[in-house]
């Protein structure tokens, strides 16, 4: 779910590749968020800190660390007042 609502915010998938070749899935995965969002924002202009907590928190390899649907339904992200016009 992370990685489809990514693509509809930037329009391109967050990683080529799940695997430690590509440089954006290790950055995800080794939690080098800092590189990982001052890569993408390069190519779209987003920059949108309640995304990427979003983001980061549903891409956690670790599921009991993982937020579950709850949390994601009621992040401020998607509470019904944030502006998704952006959404490709």
């Amino acid at each position: 779910m992370g990685v489809t609502i990514f693509i509809l915010l930037y329009g391109f998938p967050p990683f080529a590749k799940a695997s430690d070749e590509c440089f954006f899935w290790r950055a995800i995965k080794n939690k080098k968020w800092t590189s990982f969002w001052s890569f993408v924002n390069r190519r779209k202009q987003i920059n949108d800190k309640l995304f990427q907590e979003l983001f980061e928190k549903m891409m956690e390899e670790n599921p009991d660390n993982r937020c579950d649907i709850g949390w994601v339904l009621n992040h401020p992200w998607l509470d019904g007042n944030h502006d998704l016009s952006q959404l490709e």
